[in-house]
């Protein structure tokens, strides 16, 4: 079980919707979206709920550089993506860094 798990990211032409292996979903409307960042270095922070294997990180977490955020990545760091929305900031990143640039690139085609 731990190293087991899947994060499915759809796109639609209204929203983007997340969905995990154990549970963790979330549909997030494109207008809603106040900005969209790649980061190439990768954000660390605190799990504080949700849930980590070796494969997957999801639910709340804590970091030095952006504060609370919500988490849906794979393990093993890299990019990641950075969408701010009002007061909340979303951090997600696809099984590779190529997928991740690739779903980067999609999203901000979106809310541009």
């Amino acid at each position: 079980m731990m190293f087991v798990g899947k994060i499915d990211y759809t796109l639609t032409d209204t929203s983007l919707s997340i969905d995990t292996t154990y549970g963790g979903a979330l549909t997030l409307d494109y207008a809603d979206i106040d900005s969209v960042e790649y980061d190439e270095d990768g954000i660390d922070g605190v799990r504080l709920n949700g849930y980590a294997s070796a494969k997957i990180l999801f639910g709340l977490f804590d970091s030095e550089d952006i504060g609370h955020y919500v988490r849906y990545t794979y393990t093993g760091g890299g990019p990641v993506i950075v969408i701010h929305t009002g007061d909340e900031i979303l951090v997600i990143a696809d099984e590779t860094p190529e997928l991740t640039k690739s779903l980067f690139d999609e999203i901000y085609a979106k809310v541009k």
